[in-house]
Parts: C-alpha cells; structure tokens; sequence
C-alpha cells in the first residue's frame, strides 16, 4: 500500500517483457515445428516403404496360385506411364505403390511357379527417399541394406 492520497502501485509485466517471451515461445515452436514435419514425413515414407517390402515378400504366394513363373523389371506406382501392362494385375493389385513410387530390379526378380526366388536386388524409390534391398533365395526373403539408403 501506498502513501495516502497516492494510487497503489499495480504490479504486472511490462509490454517489453511480454515481446522478449513471444518471441523466445515463437523460436521454440518453429524448432519444434521443424523437427514435426520432419518426422512425420520420416515416418509415413517408412510406412510406405515396409508395405512394399511386404507386398514383394508376398509375390512367390501369388506365383503359387497363378501356377506360373512371374519375371518383374520394375514396378511403376498406378497412374503413371511404363511397364505397367507387363506386371499382371494379381501382382499390381499385392505390390501397392504409393503414387510417385517406383521399384526396379537388378538383375529382374525371377519368381518360379513354385515359389521359389532367384537372388535380385532392388532400389525403391519415393517421397524423395531412395532405399537399396535384395530378395535372397530361396524363399524370397525380402532384406533392406542400409548401407544404400539415401534421405
């Protein structure tokens, strides 16, 4: 309380102490922001990714019930332009690719009428991202080398 006759004082935050924690609340936000999208984007291409890793595990079951060997160059996303009418549509159908995706085969995935596999490596590429794998015989096992990915 102050003097008589004198208002009390009203204590509180100056307008320039309320700028100083705006702009220090804005920075770490944006940071933080960033550092979101980041992992969002990181997450939802390992997300993509795995699917078709998956659905290239999948492939020798389909060679199975086709009763008929399946030779794969690549594997253009739906929509676009290229092989797309030499993959048969059971294996389009598996092998979902996000749009903008692609898989390409060094040498060509060979898949036997009985499952079986032949050694092939393959990039994947999406979202900006580029992954190196390879389906090893003679299951098709389906393994990503880190070594060859690429942000």
């Amino acid at each position: 309380m102050g003097p008589p006759g004198r208002p009390a004082r009203i204590r509180g935050y100056t307008l320039l102490e309320m700028i100083v924690v705006l702009v220090i609340m804005g920075l770490a936000t944006a940071l933080a922001g960033t550092w979101l999208f980041t992992f969002i984007g990181t997450w939802r291409a390992n997300v993509h990714r795995d699917a078709v890793l998956g659905g290239i595990q999948h492939l020798p079951i389909i060679a199975r019930e086709l009763g008929r060997g399946l030779t794969l160059h690549a594997l253009p996303a739906p929509g676009t332009s290229g092989a797309a009418g030499a993959v048969p549509a059971r294996v389009s159908s598996t092998v979902r690719l996000p749009r903008g995706w692609q898989v390409r085969f060094d040498p060509p995935l060979r898949i036997l009428g009985n499952g079986a596999c032949r050694n092939a490596h393959f990039v994947l590429q999406g979202d900006g991202r580029r992954w190196g794998a390879r389906v090893e015989a003679p299951f098709c096992t389906v393994v990503l080398d880190h070594a060859k990915v690429s942000p």
